[in-house]
């Protein structure tokens, strides 16, 4: 069974920017090599993991980039050389590089396949890196779908049949990996697939089914197998959000004892204060705030409705933002990854004692769950308490969705208006009393 490697070489001293190369290696007998245009500087590269290097200053979006890049290409490799015909020559691994990178070639030799225009589709789109990541995600997994199928996907011939087979796959993915591991050796096993609830697979069938309008709009086929299939709509539950007090429980709670967190407890106060997604607060430079406003344009907005997202900021956000002011960089705060940032949330909550049980909606088992705030903490409660607090004394979800990123008449705070128990009081009492 084939491995692939990825790796560097430079016989020169000091921190050299190389091209990272790759090995594959099949039996004792047979190893090719092929050297890829992405390049990274000595210093920066963990031959050992063979991606970025965790402990290293680097842009986040940039890091997630690159390192999926790997990915991509070893997927790439490993169904392109099981699907040669014939003995592969020793420079087999050298010219798929060649062939994937010289523009001219492509143009008069290479047939446009199911997934050389899904690369021009996701390359097409105007998001950020982070976004785009998640369409080479759903690449790879219809790549895997195919070799697990054992079929070649074909724009004029996918069809409804393909989308139920490829929604079945998503849902029992998570193990397979025991049953056809050839298919999963370009992963680790963090990256090994998990289960996924059903709004994740609605999600990742969206970005297919915008992967065919864009062929549609393009003009590359007439198939369109969206047209009869039911995607079906997400569901979420209320939304759980922090209340004042246990805001500034976490607040004030003392981190002394481990810097680490007490760095991503004021980054999720500061988050709380201000409701930013964290795409968007990952990427805050100190340039972003002026006169005690801070001022950027949503991710999420770009494409539709690009315009500035502006947040006045309280006192307590103000020392937050300066107490990190004369940290080294551009950066508004030292920000880890998304990931890590939500794993340490949890035991921020815990050590914090915010453990208020809560009804969660598990999107695996689409019932409701009693659980405790410090199990289920991420991320998102942060900008869930921005909205959820204003929410309750304002009221006016075009107001707040101005100052959190919402588009205008975003039905998002209908769940809010579910949640939010001192409206319904206030109703009663103005109604019947």
């Amino acid at each position: 069974m084939a491995t692939i490697k990825a790796f560097i070489r430079t016989n020169k001293s000091g921190n050299i920017l190389c091209n990272v190369r790759f090995r594959l290696i099949d039996g004792r007998d047979k190893q090719l090599f092929g050297t890829s245009n992405l390049t990274v500087y000595s210093n920066e590269w963990d031959a050992k993991k063979e991606k970025i290097k965790d402990r290293i200053p680097f842009d986040t979006d940039k890091r997630l980039d690159f390192n999926n890049s790997i990915l991509d290409l070893k997927m790439e490799i490993f169904q392109a050389y099981n699907d040669y015909n014939g003995e592969p020559s020793k420079e087999w691994l050298s010219d798929f590089f060649n062939m994937k990178y010289n523009t001219e070639w492509k143009q008069t030799n290479t047939e446009e396949t199911f997934f050389t225009l899904y690369d021009d589709f996701a390359e097409s789109l105007d998001i950020s890196v982070l976004r785009r990541r998640h369409y080479y995600v759903v690449k790879r997994q219809l790549q895997r779908y195919e070799k697990y199928k054992n079929l070649q996907l074909n724009i004029h011939t996918f069809n409804e049949d393909h989308l139920r087979e490829f929604r079945n796959f998503l849902h029992n993915e998570h193990k397979l990996s025991n049953i056809n591991p050839e298919i999963y050796i370009s992963l680790n096993n963090r990256e090994l697939p998990k289960k996924r609830s059903e709004n994740t697979v609605i999600g990742i069938l969206k970005k297919v089914r915008t992967f065919f309008n864009y062929l549609n709009r393009k003009g590359k086929t007439s198939n369109n197998p969206f047209e009869n299939y039911e995607i079906g709509t997400a569901k979420y539950g209320t939304p759980i959000y922090l209340t004042k007090q246990e805001r500034n429980q976490i607040a004030e709670y003392n981190f002394s004892f481990n810097d680490k967190l007490s760095v991503q407890r004021d980054i999720f106060i500061f988050q709380c204060l201000t409701g930013c997604r964290v795409g968007d607060l990952i990427k805050l430079k100190k340039k972003n705030i002026n006169n005690k406003v801070l001022t950027y344009i949503a991710s999420k907005m770009v494409n539709n409705n690009p315009r500035n997202v502006q947040v006045p900021l309280s006192s307590k956000a103000m020392k937050l933002v300066e107490k990190y002011s004369n940290q080294p960089g551009e950066r508004l705060f030292p920000f880890i990854s998304p990931q890590k940032y939500n794993e340490a949330l949890k035991d921020i909550f815990t050590l914090a004692r915010v453990n208020r049980i809560v009804t969660w909606y598990n999107p695996m088992t689409k019932v409701g769950e009693q659980r405790p705030l410090n199990e289920i903490a991420s991320s998102h409660i942060a900008r869930r308490t921005f909205i959820g607090n204003l929410y309750s004394q304002v009221k006016d979800p075009n107001l707040i969705g101005s100052m959190s990123g919402h588009a205008e008449g975003s039905k998002a705070f209908v769940r809010y208006r579910d949640k939010d128990l001192s409206i319904k009081r206030d109703v009663i009492d103005n109604l019947l009393d």
